[in-house]
């Protein structure tokens, strides 16, 4: 049986408030030291988004989807960089597929989506991919009778950690042995009353249970629209089901989500996405404490798409409304006491977003969609500042967030599932309008 949840409202120590005080005084900004390497383009003559990017030794591995060649509609697709050469395929059905995360472990990379099955619903996808010898070694769906979409994917030497949106309105955790891709656990993660997502998952083996965290939104109880939401799941694969331990929002007016989650110690994690036009980075410990949270302040909108932790500095990816442009792609490296280290924007006409980023010694790889190439890269103008945590007034100018309840049920349950029947095919890229783009950058 699922573990109870205890529900969790964060707030802020003096002592914490005090450190951030000082970080504030120490923080150094407007220092640029990333160093665009080279730019390549992704895809055919038509519509090509890159969602994800996942590091092979020293290679990257790119996936997205494509309408641009492939089996029919819209076709998932999968890429190596290797120095100057890229390799793309396809996969899919004759119908729409999606790919919008990758998990890389050994020679195999795990790719998640969604397929549009023969009742014009769509079903959660779960593909494992031969690196070393390309093409599918293994394939399920996962199917509710509406809507069924997976966003975020981590994996480790025996098992892979989906999450996403499940029966159109629940988060769900689905964990699969890596081996075969057999279906071990589903869990069905609702609040009860309107959408939830799942976005980002990244997990902790401690030596006897796995620690897994699910960021995302909660439409059910809200500070209003949407609101950021985080799932703390423990599961020891001796003793079976998967149990809630903990799960809380935050947000504030306007709506407000979680897209990316990364564990920075064994017991410390961190979140990026979006918080009332802000892009958003915050750090937790894993008993659901608030550490510190900082905002990207554009003049416009900003958001926070994917991140990456090596060990000493944290790298994001997302955009910025930049007129006349719609968006340009931004770039973040971040030290450990929350100061910007580097920024870089990416774009030049019509619409550039990051939406992937990776790191690899000492080249951090970016990945998104543009509607031009070569993109321009610059430096972009905005304010890195500390988040309010539980003012006791809306402040009027500074980033702040509220935290509350959630709320959630943890229901073990038996989907259904099949093999979508994918194929794969070699594609030769052809450059075009609406590419997908894969940036390189060094330090």
């Amino acid at each position: 049986m699922p573990k109870k949840e205890r529900i969790i409202i964060v707030t802020i120590a003096l002592a914490i408030t005090s450190m951030l005080l000082l970080s504030v005084i120490k923080e150094q900004t407007n220092v640029y030291a990333l160093t665009f390497a080279e730019e390549t383009i992704l895809g055919g003559s038509n519509q090509d988004i890159a969602r994800g990017v996942a590091v092979w030794g020293t290679k990257h591995v790119i996936v997205g989807y494509t309408n641009s060649f492939g089996a029919g509609g819209y076709d998932a697709f999968i890429a190596v960089k290797d120095g100057a050469t890229t390799s793309m395929w396809t996969f899919g059905t004759s119908d729409h597929d999606y790919a919008f995360a990758v998990a890389v472990y050994g020679d195999y990379a795990y790719i998640v989506g969604t397929t549009k099955n023969p009742s014009s619903y769509f079903d959660i996808f779960v593909v494992k991919w031969d690196l070393a010898t390309p093409g599918i070694v293994a394939q399920i769906a996962i199917a509710s009778p509406y809507a069924d979409r997976a966003f975020g994917v981590t994996v480790d030497a025996n098992y892979v950690f989906v999450t996403g949106q499940f029966n159109e309105k629940e988060t769900f955790l689905a964990i699969l042995d890596a081996t075969n891709l057999n279906l071990l656990h589903f869990v069905r993660l609702d609040a009860g009353l309107d959408y939830e997502f799942g976005y980002g998952i990244d997990y902790y083996w401690t030596g006897s249970q796995y620690i897994i965290i699910i960021g995302g939104s909660t439409k059910s109880v809200t500070f209003g629209g949407h609101d950021a939401s985080i799932l703390r799941i423990d599961w020891d694969p001796a003793a079976g089901t998967p149990g809630l331990v903990w799960s809380l929002r935050f947000g504030t007016s306007a709506d407000d989500a979680i897209q990316a989650v990364k564990f920075t110690s064994s017991t410390t994690f961190v979140v990026a996405g979006v918080s009332n036009n802000n892009g958003f980075i915050a750090s937790f410990t894993i008993d659901g404490g608030v550490i510190a949270g900082k905002a990207t302040v554009f003049s416009t909108s900003s958001r926070i798409n994917s991140i990456a932790y090596d060990g000493t500095y944290l790298y994001a990816a997302g955009q910025f409304h930049n007129p006349p442009n719609v968006d340009d792609a931004l770039i973040l490296r971040i030290d450990n006491n929350g100061a910007l280290v580097d920024a870089k924007g990416y774009g030049k006409a019509t619409i550039d977003r990051a939406h992937g980023i990776a790191v690899s010694g000492s080249n951090i790889v970016v990945v998104g969609e543009t509607s031009t190439s070569i993109n321009n890269v610059f430096t972009p103008s905005f304010n890195f500042v500390w988040i309010q945590w539980n003012p006791i007034s809306t402040p009027i100018y500074t980033p702040y967030l509220y935290t509350g309840s959630g709320s959630y049920s943890a229901t073990p349950f038996t989907p259904s599932t099949y093999d979508p029947g994918f194929t794969s095919a070699s594609q030769t890229i052809v450059s075009g309008d609406g590419e997908a783009f894969y940036v390189r950058f060094t330090l």
